[in-house]
């Protein structure tokens, strides 16, 4: 949560209070601002819990593979057979992607080639901690976020009556135009200028972010967290690699159900359809 320090307004110098922005006025000493975008499904956002106040920490996801360090290129490399010709020229094979090994199939060995693509691996580890969120969405375009009003708007736009009319029409309603749906894609929050160029680093990798809310009496480092692999999963839930067996299923179970941003987008457009024909 917010630091218990209340920004008074009134107490401020006219030459800060009336310049700038508000976010700034907003951040503990030592901190920076910094704009982390948010997926439109709410899902790594805490559903949009977030709000201004609140204490978060972010969890990066990484995918990796393995690469020639010379060319910085994904594994394997290709390979291709240097020959010399009968009038001495060096000849070059056609590039084999592979790897060559010994093998009692042939003298010269063989040349063993990947079926598919390099698979990444994947580690998620809580990075920046206890950051603060200044502000959900996009700024107001003044930069005022204390001391605000907004107006309430009335339901219709009433004409002022002409007494001297004879007749009169009866006033058309103008109704309100339909509100938005609240959808921020971008959140500021407050941290130390290192941890600021980790976000840096991670918004132009495209890094997948995901924040987890703190809890509001928890303002201190929190536990220590270990990163998570397929291997720590594996060994911290005793998770047993199944057996090969002379049987199996009918149809074959390939792959797991799991939610996508897809499946998650039809699920809420068939939610959002239905709540309308009730």
């Amino acid at each position: 949560m917010l630091s218990t320090q209340v920004v008074d307004l009134d107490n401020i110098s006219g030459s800060i209070a009336d310049t700038g922005s508000d976010a700034a006025l907003l951040l503990q000493p030592g901190q920076v601002g910094i704009s982390v975008p948010l997926d439109l499904f709410g899902l790594n956002s805490v559903a949009r819990a977030l709000q201004p106040g609140d204490s978060v920490d972010l969890v990066l996801s990484f995918l990796f593979i393995e690469v020639d360090e010379t060319f910085q290129t994904r594994q394997p490399n290709r390979i291709s057979v240097i020959t010399r010709s009968p009038q001495g020229e060096l000849v070059f094979g056609a590039g084999l992607e592979g790897r060559p090994e010994p093998s009692p199939l042939s003298a010269l060995g063989v040349l063993v080639s990947p079926t598919e693509r390099q698979r990444p691996r994947l580690v998620t580890q809580r990075t920046v901690e206890n950051a603060q969120v200044i502000h959900v969405g996009y700024f107001p375009p003044d930069g005022r976020l204390l001391g605000g009003r907004t107006a309430t708007p009335t339901p219709f736009d009433t004409p002022t009556p002409n007494p001297d009319a004879a007749e009169q029409q009866p006033p058309t309603a103008t109704p309100l135009p339909t509100e938005t749906p609240y959808q921020p894609v971008v959140v500021t929050i407050g941290v130390d200028p290192q941890d600021a160029l980790v976000i840096v680093w991670a918004i132009d990798a495209q890094i997948p972010m995901t924040f987890l809310l703190r809890s509001a009496v928890d303002q201190g480092t929190g536990a220590a967290t270990t990163a998570v692999t397929l291997q720590y999963l594996i060994e911290t839930y005793a998770i047993p690699q199944p057996p090969i067996l002379p049987f199996a299923l009918e149809p074959a179970i390939t792959s797991l159900r799991s939610l996508t941003l897809e499946s998650f987008t039809n699920l809420v457009l068939d939610q959002t359809v239905s709540e309308a024909g009730q």
